[in-house]
C-alpha cells in the first residue's frame, strides 16, 4: 500500500514548460550586480522598509549602484535602523543613521550626509 505521506505531487505540464524553462536558465546564467543583490537579501530577511529606502536612494543617487562599499554600508546601516525601529529603540535607529551620515560625510558628499541627519532628527 502506497502511504500518502510520502507522495509527491509533480506540476502540473503546461504549453509554457519549454518558455519556462529557457527563461529560468537565461536568468541563472546573467551575472547579478550587487545592487540586486543586496536588495533580494533586504526583502528575503523582511527588511522592506530598508528595502524601500535602499531603492528609493540608489534610484534618486544613481552613482551609488557602482559603489561596493557604499552599497554595503547603506544595506547594513538602513537595516541596523529599522530593526531598531521596529523594537522601538530609537537611539539605537538613531545610532545608524548618524552612522550612514558621517559615512557619507566623510566621503564629501553633502546630499546624502543632510538626507541621514534629517533621518537622525525624526529618530529623536
Amino acid at each position: 500500500p502506497l502511504n500518502n505521506s510520502h507522495a509527491k505531487l509533480l506540476p502540473l505540464k503546461t504549453e509554457d514548460d519549454a518558455t519556462s524553462k529557457h527563461a529560468q536558465a537565461a536568468s541563472l546564467s546573467l551575472p547579478k550586480s550587487l545592487h540586486h543583490s543586496l536588495s533580494l537579501e533586504m526583502l528575503i530577511s523582511g527588511d522592506v522598509n530598508a528595502f524601500s529606502q535602499f531603492c528609493k536612494l540608489t534610484d534618486q543617487y544613481p552613482k551609488l549602484r557602482d559603489d561596493d562599499a557604499a552599497l554595503k554600508v547603506l544595506q547594513r546601516d538602513l537595516i541596523q535602523a529599522e530593526r531598531a525601529q521596529r523594537h522601538r529603540n530609537m537611539s539605537a535607529a538613531y545610532a545608524a543613521h548618524k552612522q550612514l551620515a558621517e559615512y557619507f560625510d566623510s566621503r564629501g558628499d553633502a546630499a546624502l550626509t543632510k538626507h541621514f541627519w534629517t533621518l537622525c532628527l525624526s529618530s529623536t
